[in-house]
């Protein structure tokens, strides 16, 4: 895909719908669904956050509530910086698209061109300008109705991230450019907790039933959450990691850092839930953690 064109969906139809008016109809009802946002974040600026990026019948009402969170900041940003997951084994670096348009059911997110560009100046060379990275990726695009949906006319800029610690780094090259070209982010990381169960890389030390589930939501996902809570980049990574109750912990570390360096002190947990806690099928067996948080 040239930097100029415009990406396709790749995943509307299956992750989430596949026409204008079904998004529409479904914002809506993640809406009715998503947690009340805390009386704590009334007149508060909003730095970022963390969104799950499952199908929208799993993850939709987490990842809205947070965005919703963003509509409702003391400043909206201009631009949210949008740091995923890169699913494709094949990108090896943080990678960002410089320029183009994303279309999506209900119309196009346009790219940050002038802030993709002053974070490559920025980073000089710990960030690429590869496109194809997020070729056949969901992780930013399920978010993308949500963005466009709260924040009409925001722009932003897609940077796929791999495991490596580099995230830190990368989160505040991303915020130094955006201060020394004065545009108002928000950095956000698309991300999951713990993928737990036989069928998730055979991830089950538990077992299966409750008792796994609590011990995945309780225990494993609890440790990388306190700290995101904490604004603590390198400790998130470490957790996320060596747990595994992070998809994604470098992408979780940049929005930690940039929201940091932007100015926020805490993070604020709106939701933490589980793919099986949304369903209730039967005992927990297979099940993927999600949380929506935003940094104050």
């Amino acid at each position: 895909m040239g930097a100029t064109q415009i990406r396709q969906p790749a995943r509307a139809g299956s992750f989430y719908p596949a026409s204008s008016a079904a998004c529409a109809e479904e914002i809506a009802e993640l809406r009715r669904q998503a947690p009340s946002l805390s009386a704590e974040l009334s007149g508060k600026a909003i730095f970022g956050g963390l969104v799950p990026h499952a199908g929208w019948a799993y993850s939709g009402p987490t990842a809205l509530a947070v965005f919703e969170a963003l509509k409702q900041a003391k400043t909206k940003p201009e631009t949210v910086v949008i740091f995923a997951t890169a699913h494709r084994p094949d990108v090896h670096a943080p990678s960002l698209q410089s320029e183009g348009k994303w279309r999506v059911p209900g119309g196009e997110a346009e790219i940050d061109a002038n802030l993709a560009r002053a974070m490559l100046d920025q980073g000089r060379g710990q960030i690429v300008d590869h496109a194809r990275a997020h070729e056949g990726d969901h992780a930013i695009e399920v978010q993308l109705p949500f963005l466009m949906d709260a924040l009409p006319g925001a722009r932003f800029v897609p940077v796929a991230m791999p495991f490596g610690e580099f995230g830190p780094g990368v989160g505040r090259i991303a915020a130094d450019a955006a201060q020394k070209i004065g545009r108002k982010i928000a950095a956000v990381a698309s991300v999951d907790l713990t993928h737990y169960g036989p069928n998730y890389y055979d991830f089950a030390p538990q077992g299966v039933g409750m008792k796994a589930h609590r011990w995945s939501k309780e225990v494993n996902d609890r440790r990388f959450l306190e700290r995101v809570l904490a604004l603590d980049a390198p400790g998130a990574y470490a957790a996320g990691e060596e747990d595994k109750s992070c998809c994604g912990p470098a992408a979780a570390a940049a929005a930690i850092a940039a929201s940091h360096a932007l100015g926020a002190a805490k993070g604020v947990l709106l939701e933490h839930v589980t793919s099986w806690e949304r369903g209730k099928k039967g005992e927990p067996c297979d099940f993927v953690g999600y949380a929506g948080v935003v940094f104050v």
